[in-house]
């Protein structure tokens, strides 16, 4: 059941987030989890390196391979800075029913449509045609 819309509901409810948010950083700065801290840890995440190690068995000992670049982490780091900063793109969204894709194009539109579509008609038969052309060469 869908609720109508409420102006001071949702005022209350703007209220209500930002107290439990100002109780939340509060909490965080007395256990020493401060909001500077937190951005140099993901701003040293999004620069991350790995030495992987290896067992070289001629050896029989661990070998540490070159520092590389720890893919993950910095995806992660970036993930969540996006986030922070509340530009990540929007999430894809399921529709259902009936889409019509067909659209009324303005003359000048539909010229420049018409023109490309037959611009790439002639570009692949002309790719097809010259592939049928070349000579099979047999050894």
């Amino acid at each position: 059941m869908k609720q109508k819309p409420n102006p001071e509901r949702d005022k209350d409810c703007e209220a209500a987030a930002e107290i439990a948010r100002a109780y939340v950083l509060k909490q965080a700065e007395k256990e020493g989890l401060k909001v500077e801290k937190i951005l140099k840890k993901l701003v040293e995440a999004m620069d991350a390196n790995e030495n992987k190690i290896f067992y070289d068995k001629d050896r029989g000992r661990c070998i540490s391979g070159p520092e590389q670049i720890a893919w993950m982490p910095r995806l992660k780091a970036i993930d969540t800075a996006i986030g922070l900063l509340g530009i990540k793109a929007p999430e894809k969204q399921e529709v259902s029913g009936n889409l019509d894709f067909n659209h009324d194009l303005s003359p000048e539109l539909q010229e420049v449509f018409n023109r490309i579509y037959e611009k790439g008609k002639t570009i692949g038969s002309h790719r097809r045609a010259s592939k049928l052309q070349e000579p099979i060469a047999r050894s």
